[in-house]
């Protein structure tokens, strides 16, 4: 668990334009109001005009095809919030909610879309899910003047992830459907 995180807001993907534009307008907004702050993106995404305004502010990083090396580049970059939004779509409601877990493993707060991926995958205290641009920018906003937040939000989705991904915790799960189709 780490502490000494930078004023970043991030989003990791490969081909989710759609899904970054759906929430620009907001964090343009929230940028301009925290100048301080950036936005860095690591994938394929191409970013639009609106984004590309941001010039030094907006960092473009390459995408790692080997997963060891992504995670330990997404760890390295000590964002504070990461993001995941997702535009309801068939696609997008068939999706995990493997983001929020390697954000939540590399010590970043996580904002979601509040579909089925995250509402149904993550408990409420462990991230926070957003509807509206509305609840986007109020949950940036909590997240960019609230550390202790942020570390909550981390902490919260690291016990939960340990608690119901584990090796163990998983083996648990197995048994006990086994177990079940064994009765049936």
């Amino acid at each position: 668990f780490q502490t000494n995180r930078k004023k970043v807001i991030g989003y990791t993907g490969f081909g989710h334009t759609q899904d970054l534009e759906s929430v620009e307008d907001v964090i343009l907004e929230v940028l301009h109001e925290h100048p301080d702050w950036s936005l860095e993106l690591i994938g394929t995404m191409v970013p639009s005009e609106k984004l590309s305004a941001l010039g030094q502010r907006l960092t473009l990083i390459p995408p790692r095809r080997d997963y060891d090396s992504f995670v330990s580049l997404l760890r390295s970059r000590k964002w504070s919030i990461g993001i995941c939004p997702l535009i309801k779509n068939r696609f997008n409601s068939t999706k995990a909610n493997n983001k929020w877990i390697e954000y939540s493993c590399c010590n970043i707060a996580t904002i979601a879309s509040d579909l089925d991926p995250y509402h149904y995958g993550s408990p409420a205290d462990c991230l926070m899910l957003c509807d509206s641009s509305q609840m986007w920018k109020d949950a940036f906003s909590k997240l960019m003047s609230s550390k202790s937040l942020v570390d909550d939000l981390v902490a919260n989705s690291q016990k939960f992830i340990a608690d119901s991904f584990s090796d163990k915790a998983l083996s648990v799960q197995v048994f006990n459907l086994l177990q079940e189709l064994v009765r049936d």
